[in-house]
């Protein structure tokens, strides 16, 4: 309770002193030194590099090296990574990365491994750590980041979630909220009673709903347990939480699968993707309409164990992601080839209500390594196929995916295949899917772990990634020599595609951009039928500003630009009524 009142404490303050704040930043917990390692600890098989922060990737691909790196090179254990949002109301960028100081000792299991933070208010130009905050700060371990948007009293703040220790203490899931956003010091706004077992959930997955209720999705490490997830809720008092409660209605089977992927839209659903790692039990998906109040007595099945494609067939991987458009969510699911004695097929494919399947990424051998040319196939890579980790993101209508693939260059050291991040887009709600593009192209240099903001303006999605100069995980002991390892920031620039003859799937509206703004902004909407729309802008009293449609509109998105030179600085609200759909998003006017 103490640091959700240090939270609400801050909220409250109307300036905050920079130099007081680096102050105390410089004494916070969070910027306590790593203790000593142990007195085995192997030194680092190579020194730390030079700094690189705020360049660009010489090798390639437009990528802005963050401040953040380490030598911890394995960022995601199942499940989609979901270390960067980009905030729709002020732009402000907000990353998190799993990483240790210096090499690791014996075994892989780093003492010191933690969540770093970084932030940046240029569009990703440069990049500000506080002097190297982590979440949590020493003496506590960490590790699994996901960082979302904060909602009600967090709005503009980021909130990460990931599962930690001090020395001695059991592991498990906690939340932690920098609230006023851009200070760089964190909140702990703690986690659900602990579970009467001694396995914890743990591999949290963070989204935050239409009223500010933060909704987490976790699950223990019990290998010899079957799998079960767990999820429980923050209501937007930032005191009560909603216990722990395990995923109804679908036993699992195997190992303990990872994350699963939560994410909510404007209208109170929240959404929990589940599947696991041995391709038995299918993608399964689980659905609150009241900003995770209320939920299900089961499921819905959204890919049996086998999907059957003409003469093919294929199961689904852990590697998973969703995100809403509108009103109706979008997944994208790694599969394989599940026929016996056949060469693996790896690919992606897409999955949407209105589109049904399709193979948004097909394996192609000329673009990638096939899957049995891999040393050691997935095993030594820990669960990696040659082509996989798909992310999703919006950005408009655009629908984003990326996702990361192994190449023909060969480690000398390891004999390993390096990887590259690719991208692929859909202008058409996922009925088609543009032809692949390596984002990287970087030889003898390993891009791996993508990840993409789950809301992006209009013709851009930003995207970060893992860099590192050897593949494999030296984490995990794998034979990959011990390297530094850096997060990497890109942002792709794309020009939409009307397609003609496209119908939009869902009424959508889009956050204006840019905001805040002076002293004008353009905002998006996207109506499936013809509609009579009504798009309005009024004040925080509710009296109604500007009137920028009022009449009958086709199916079709459309952009309207808002001068606000006759209104004051300022809070405003924009309506979108489309038949009977309403959406409402705020803006702000800084003159």
């Amino acid at each position: 309770m103490k640091f959700t009142l240090l939270l609400l404490s801050l909220l409250l303050c109307v300036t905050v002193v920079v130099s007081a704040g680096d102050e105390q930043r410089k004494k916070g917990v969070y910027e306590a030194p790593f203790t000593d390692p142990p007195v085995d600890y192997v030194a680092p098989v190579n020194p730390p590099a030079a700094p690189r922060w705020g360049t660009t990737n010489p090798a390639g691909g437009g990528g802005i090296y963050t401040t953040l790196s380490g030598f911890y090179d394995f960022q995601a254990n199942g499940g989609s990574t979901r270390q960067i949002q980009v905030d729709p109301t002020t732009g402000a960028i907000h990353v998190a990365y799993m990483a240790s100081p210096d090499s690791l000792p014996p075994g892989g299991a780093h003492p010191a491994r933690n969540v770093y933070y970084a932030y940046s208010s240029d569009g990703g130009t440069t990049w500000d750590t506080f002097g190297d905050v982590q979440v949590p700060g020493p003496p506590y371990r960490a590790g699994f980041p996901s960082v979302t948007m904060g909602g009600g009293v967090l709005a503009t703040s980021p909130v990460i979630a990931n599962h930690n220790n001090a020395p001695g203490d059991p592991i498990i899931t906690k939340l932690y909220a920098d609230s006023p956003p851009g200070v760089g010091f964190f909140s702990d706004l703690g986690s659900p009673t602990p579970l009467g077992t001694p396995d914890q959930p743990i591999w949290g997955s963070v989204a935050s709903s239409m009223d500010g209720t933060l909704i987490m999705s976790a699950s223990p490490n019990n290998a010899a347990a079957p799998f079960t997830l767990f999820y429980a809720g923050l209501l937007p008092d930032l005191f009560t939480w909603y216990p722990w409660t395990a995923y109804p209605g679908v036993t699992m089977i195997g190992a303990a699968a990872g994350r699963a992927p939560v994410q909510s839209n404007e209208t109170g659903r929240v959404g929990i993707m589940f599947n696991n790692t041995n391709g038995t039990t299918g993608v399964y998906y689980l659905e609150s309409t009241d900003n995770g109040a209320t939920w299900p007595a089961a499921p819905d099945t959204l890919y049996d164990v086998v999907r059957v494609a003409g003469v093919d067939t294929f199961a689904a991987y852990v590697q998973s992601d969703v995100i809403y458009n509108g009103e109706e969510p979008l997944f994208a699911i790694a599969e394989y080839d599940s026929r016996v004695g056949t060469p693996s097929s790896p690919g992606i494919v897409f999955y949407s209500e209105s589109s049904g399947f399709v193979k948004a990424v097909k394996f192609d051998s000329t673009l990638y390594v096939p899957e049995n040319n891999l040393p050691g196939g997935i095993v030594q890579r820990f669960h990696q196929f040659s082509v996989g980790w798909p992310v999703l993101g919006m950005a408009g209508t655009t629908i984003g995916i990326a996702y990361q693939a192994f190449q023909t260059d060969t480690s000398v050291i390891s004999g390993y295949n390096y990887s590259d991040i690719w991208y692929v887009k859909s202008e058409d709600n996922g009925l088609t899917w543009s032809t692949p593009i390596n984002l990287t192209n970087t030889p003898l240099l390993d891009e791996r772990y993508p990840s993409i903001s789950k809301w992006n303006a209009p013709g851009e999605f930003n995207i970060t990634y893992q860099e590192d100069t050897e593949p494999g995980a030296h984490a995990f002991a794998d034979n990959a020599p011990t390297t530094r390892s850096y997060l990497v920031f890109n942002k792709v620039l794309f020009t939409s595609v009307e397609h003609e003859g496209t119908v939009p799937g869902a009424f959508h509206l889009e956050q204006n951009y840019p905001n805040p703004f002076n002293p004008s902004t353009k905002i998006s909407f996207t109506v499936p039928q013809k509609s009579p729309v009504r798009l309005t802008v009024t004040n925080v009293l509710g009296e109604e500003v500007a009137t920028l449609v009022n009449e009958v509109r086709e199916a079709g998105t459309y952009e309207f630009s808002f001068s606000a030179s006759s209104i004051p600085s300022g809070v405003y609200f924009y309506t979108l009524n489309a038949g009977e759909f309403v959406s409402t998003r705020k803006m702000i006017v800084l003159k």
